[in-house]
């Protein structure tokens, strides 16, 4: 399944996490160090937690998913489950990692 959030007209960095060759990745679509478009195939929890934290304005800047050791797909998930459990996010429902 290939899922797409955000727009992103225009990027100037690509960051990918995962295997492209055997399709299970999530691609971070950056403009001027901010990231603006998520796509992902075969991880449709990371494709929701990316969009819930768009929408909440609270997506990590391409620094700190550059600076996440091993693995930002995992820390976007943690910090999602975080706003989930704080007041702000008490209403949220946090997706599953597969």
């Amino acid at each position: 399944n290939l899922r797409y959030v955000g727009f992103c007209p225009e990027f100037d960095e690509l960051l990918v996490d995962g295997d492209l060759q055997k399709l299970n990745f999530v691609a971070y679509y950056c403009f001027q160090g901010a990231v603006c478009a998520v796509a992902t195939m075969n991880r449709d929890p990371i494709a929701v937690a990316a969009g819930e934290l768009m929408r909440m304005g609270r997506m990590p800047s391409v620094a700190t998913l550059k600076s996440s050791i091993g693995n930002p797909t995992r820390d976007l998930l943690a910090q999602l489950r975080q706003l989930c459990n704080s007041d702000e996010g008490s209403r949220l429902q946090t997706p599953s990692a597969r």
